[in-house]
């Protein structure tokens, strides 16, 4: 069974602002459904796009200590 998350849950655990996540949303970046008049993430979508932050953020502090 599919959890789909709040947008708020998601920039949580992805570790970015409600506005970014409504703006992946609105970009393509991040699919949506509807659930009960609002907008909800899939959890494993999520899961996914914050390992992928994460390690393209880890990359560029890496870059910056160079």
């Amino acid at each position: 069974m599919r959890y789909y998350m709040t947008l708020t849950e998601a920039a949580h655990a992805i570790g970015v602002s409600n506005y970014t996540i409504a703006r992946w949303i609105q970009q393509g970046k991040l699919p949506y459904v509807w659930v009960g008049g609002r907008r909800r993430v899939d959890s494993a979508t999520v899961q996914q796009l914050a390992q992928a932050y994460r390690s393209s953020h880890e990359e560029h502090a890496e870059k910056q200590e160079d």
